[in-house]
C-alpha cells in the first residue's frame, strides 16, 4: 500500500521547503537577471507580505545572482536580512557556464534550479553542510537546516530535462 502526501505549493513562491511533517518552513523568491540590494529585497518582501501575495513563513529567502538574503519571521517586514551569503559556490562549474550563456527568464530558471538542488541535497541528507560554504552556513546558523532535514523541497519554476 502506498500513501501520497498532498500539499499545495504556496502562491507567489518559486521554491518552498517543508519540514518532515510537511509544515511550510521556507519560501524562496528567485530574482531575474538584475541584482538587487538588500534594501530593495526588503521592500520586495514587505510588498509581497503586506499584500498577502506570499505566506509569512518561519523563513524567507531572496536569491539574486550574487547573493542569498535570508529573513526570519520575527524580523520586521521591512527589516534588513538576518543572514546573507554569496551564491558563488552555487554558481560554479556547469551552472556558471549556463548563467553566462543565458539572460532574463532562462537565467532565472537556471539559478532557481541550482538553489532547488542545493536545498534538496541538504534536506535529504545527501550531503552535510560545508563549514567553508557561506550559503550552507546561513542555513545551519539560522536553524533552518535542522527544520527542513528529512523534509521536502518543491519548485514551482519549470525544470528542464536535467532537473
Amino acid at each position: 500500500m502506498s500513501y501520497q502526501l498532498t500539499y499545495r505549493m504556496p502562491r507567489g513562491t518559486d521554491i518552498a521547503a517543508f519540514s518532515r511533517d510537511w509544515q511550510l518552513e521556507l519560501v524562496v523568491q528567485v530574482t531575474g537577471g538584475r541584482d538587487v540590494t538588500p534594501t530593495e529585497a526588503a521592500q520586495f518582501r514587505k510588498d509581497l507580505l503586506e499584500n498577502d501575495l506570499t505566506p509569512n513563513t518561519p523563513f524567507w529567502l531572496v536569491v539574486t545572482e550574487r547573493q542569498l538574503l535570508l529573513w526570519r519571521r520575527e524580523t520586521g517586514w521591512d527589516g534588513s536580512p538576518d543572514f546573507t551569503a554569496s551564491t558563488q559556490r552555487l554558481s560554479q562549474g556547469r551552472l556558471a557556464d549556463e548563467l553566462a550563456e543565458w539572460s532574463g527568464y532562462i537565467r532565472r530558471q537556471v539559478l532557481g534550479r541550482a538553489v532547488w538542488r542545493w536545498l534538496q541535497e541538504l534536506a535529504d541528507g545527501i550531503r552535510e553542510a560545508d563549514p567553508t560554504s557561506d550559503a550552507d552556513q546561513i542555513l545551519s546558523g539560522s536553524g533552518l537546516l535542522e527544520r527542513i532535514k528529512r523534509g521536502g523541497v518543491d519548485m514551482e519554476m519549470p525544470r528542464d530535462r536535467h532537473g
